[in-house]
């Protein structure tokens, strides 16, 4: 597994969302990262990450495997999260909404613990993600973003648009996303969509 690399703008962000700065046990901070911390004197809540063998089960991936990037990309990311399964988002497979309500209901039948979706433009499947009952999609802009999304609302679709990150970058998130457990205040936030979804449900 890549260790995760942490830059001294990352700990700004972190800092900036006004939560606790929190960082896996074996981070690479970069010299910058060490002074910022050690000049502000932060508090840092170091974490043991979970090896992707511990991720039950397979991650299913919407991916468009036609685009060289992509492949090299899903090659890399095997070695971080194990065992993938692609799901085709092009056309001829019936399209990206297709593909995310394939793997959003896999998710939710609890074959898969999580899936990932790179899209072009990402509004589209976090929307049509969202929509599905018991799925809680989120659009990775960086890496604090991914991790606030899981922490605060477990969250369980990661949605990553390739041309707008490095090959870096979306390892990063990728290994927290897969890596990192939902904190307490993702279970008010669990319990708040689950009567929404219910309620939902009652007007129908």
């Amino acid at each position: 597994m890549s260790r995760v690399v942490v830059t001294a703008r990352m700990l700004q962000e972190m800092l900036a969302a006004r939560g606790p700065i929190e960082l896996p046990r074996d981070a690479l901070l970069t010299p910058a990262a060490r002074d910022w911390l050690r000049e502000r004197k932060i508090p840092v809540t170091w974490q043991d990450a979970s090896p992707p063998g511990n991720v039950v089960g397979r991650i299913p991936i919407v991916i468009d495997l036609k685009t060289p990037m992509l492949r090299s990309l899903l090659i890399a990311l095997e070695r971080i999260v194990g065992t993938t399964e692609t799901i085709d988002p092009s056309e001829k497979a019936g399209g990206m909404v297709a593909a995310v309500r394939t793997l959003c209901s896999g998710v939710t039948a609890g074959r898969y613990p999580r899936g990932i979706i790179f899209a072009e433009d990402g509004n589209l499947p976090v929307c049509v993600a969202n929509k599905c009952r018991g799925i809680r999609a989120a659009l990775g802009l960086c890496l604090p973003s991914v991790e606030q999304a899981v922490r605060q609302f477990a969250a369980n679709v990661l949605v990553i648009e390739p041309a707008r990150q490095t090959m870096h970058q979306i390892r990063q998130m990728v290994q927290r996303f897969v890596t990192l457990r939902a904190g307490e205040a993702a279970k008010a936030a669990i319990e708040a969509i689950a009567a929404m979804e219910g309620a939902g449900d009652a007007n129908r």
